[in-house]
């Protein structure tokens, strides 16, 4: 799958979702419909990269689980975002919000969230 860049490139459009009371979206409510991505916002903060290793290692060791959600879902965003230049477009877009004290640029790589110097 192409990246944000490559996809907005090919004149894919993308509409961030915004959750509400009546909505009661979740962050695999992702739909792709007529050349939109409509995706959900996502925060990343100081305890993204630890809730999504402890649950994605539950999912993997728990073979009666099946579909495995959070690994899906961390490979369809690692996929999605593969340079700086990503996820400073998924952030104009309100896509991506991010509650860090820092101010390096964070992305996802290979299920874990990397600092770009």
């Amino acid at each position: 799958m192409p990246c944000v860049i490559e996809l907005q490139d090919s004149g894919v459009k993308f509409g961030a979702e915004e959750d509400d009371d009546e909505l009661n979206l979740s962050i695999f409510d992702i739909f792709f419909e007529h050349g939109h991505f409509k995706i959900p916002m996502f925060n990343v903060d100081d305890w993204t990269e630890t809730f999504y290793r402890k649950i994605i290692a539950y999912e993997q060791h728990s073979s009666d689980d099946e579909p495995k959600y959070f690994s899906d879902y961390t490979y369809f965003k690692d996929l999605l975002i593969n340079s700086r230049e990503d996820v400073d477009q998924l952030r104009a877009m309100t896509f991506l919000t991010t509650g860090l004290v820092m101010t390096k640029r964070w992305h996802l790589c290979s299920i874990s969230w990397v600092k770009e110097e």
